[in-house]
């Protein structure tokens, strides 16, 4: 599953809206404070409260910890989740990055393939018997729209003729991972 298959082409069960172009500031729970029920969204520069039989917060380690703590409730004074104070604790470290592997001479036409993946095992301990390490080919992406007016024709010129494709590499979770980053939100 990717994102595009698992999130983005319309559900069959018609009971998912994707909405573009907005920011949820905040999840609202319950009177009791044991539920999820609703997230404040920022749209157009308007905010409306969306209500939800199911709230799922997934945008990222870092930005995951800052949405939970500006969440915070009478019952959560410290964020939703953080009844262990391990909020924004034991988080992986996670580096990524990308390059563009030249596979043709000739422009290639507007692909998706996300069938090739290599994962490393290295660097590991005896109880973390997982891959640390993944390089994946993501297909080509429109990522000269977002170059500057400068930079676009030549990002253009790369992707035209390059498979786009990410690399990530983890480290093991500690307790000061982003403690003090997720501590300043």
């Amino acid at each position: 599953m990717d994102a595009e298959v698992a999130a983005l082409r319309p559900p069959a069960t018609g009971k998912v809206q994707l909405v573009t172009e907005a920011e949820c500031l905040r999840v609202l729970t319950d009177d009791v404070g044991s539920r999820a029920i609703e997230v404040v969204v920022r749209q157009g520069g308007g905010e409306d409260v969306v209500n939800a039989r199911v709230v799922a917060v997934s945008v990222g380690s870092q930005e995951s910890i800052a949405l939970l703590r500006r969440s915070r409730t009478a019952k959560h004074p410290d964020g939703l989740g953080d009844n262990g104070g391990c909020l924004g604790r034991y988080l992986p470290v996670i580096r990524s990055g990308q390059f563009f592997r030249l596979i043709s001479w000739r422009p290639l036409p507007p692909i998706h393939i996300k069938s090739f993946a290599m994962n490393a095992y290295h660097d590991g301990t005896p109880d973390w018997p997982y891959p640390l390490d993944v390089i994946q080919v993501g297909g080509q992406m429109p990522f000269w729209e977002e170059a500057s007016r400068l930079m676009r024709p030549a990002a253009h010129l790369v992707g035209a003729y390059s498979l786009f494709c990410f690399y990530m590499s983890e480290a093991l979770p500690n307790i000061h991972a982003l403690f003090a980053t997720a501590t300043a939100w």
